[in-house]
């Protein structure tokens, strides 16, 4: 019974050691030193802690961004196959009164190939770019002709030569297009301006 008289007497001295201790530190400024301590380490580990949030969130973008960039290298080297292939079929059609069933069936064959590429390439976010009845864009279009003899509005597209393609918003490889380079009549400008002065 006395060692837990003397086990309680202990604990009651030692909290009152730490009480005057603890008044004593405020006397003598060491507890606001030791609180300005304990804020700037508090203050340190919130900014550090930040800073790795922000780290992380860096590098899932940088990884994303390095898969982006290397699935649209891999595209585009798939692109000229597609071409070939697109070709293939193209040559084909004309010649398709005189061939052969077993040429038939190889053709058969590579027109499934190109739709199994083009399905790849759907998969991966690619789309062609559209050029019909559509004006020239030299951010999607590369303009490889210029036909002055044309009845369309300048800067319309006539033909495309080959295929072009967006990835993500992103154009992989600009459509190659004939554009229509019709100049104005300059007497139709001519009258329209003489008609607006005598009004």
């Amino acid at each position: 019974m006395s060692n837990e008289n003397d086990i309680k007497l202990k604990k009651t001295e030692s909290k009152a050691e730490k009480k005057t201790q603890k008044e004593k530190a405020i006397k003598t400024g060491e507890y606001s030193q030791l609180l300005d301590k304990y804020n700037d380490l508090n203050d340190r580990y919130v900014r550090l802690y930040a800073d790795f949030e922000n780290y992380k969130k860096q590098s899932s973008k940088e990884k994303l961004n390095i898969a982006r960039v290397a699935t649209r290298d891999v595209v585009k080297d798939f692109l000229p196959i597609a071409d070939e292939l697109e070709n293939t079929l193209k040559m084909a059609e004309k010649f398709a009164d005189s061939v052969d069933e077993n040429m038939k069936k190889f053709m058969e064959g590579v027109e499934l190939i190109l739709k199994k590429i083009n399905s790849i390439l759907e998969g991966k976010g690619v789309r062609a770019i559209d050029t019909s009845n559509k004006q020239f864009d030299p951010n999607i279009h590369e303009a490889i002709m210029i036909d002055k003899k044309s009845e369309l509005p300048k800067n319309s597209i006539i033909a495309e030569v080959q295929k072009g393609y967006i990835m993500d918003e992103l154009c992989l490889r600009p459509a190659r297009v004939i554009v229509s380079g019709k100049e104005e009549n300059k007497d139709i400008a001519t009258n329209n301006k003489t008609e607006e002065e005598n009004e």
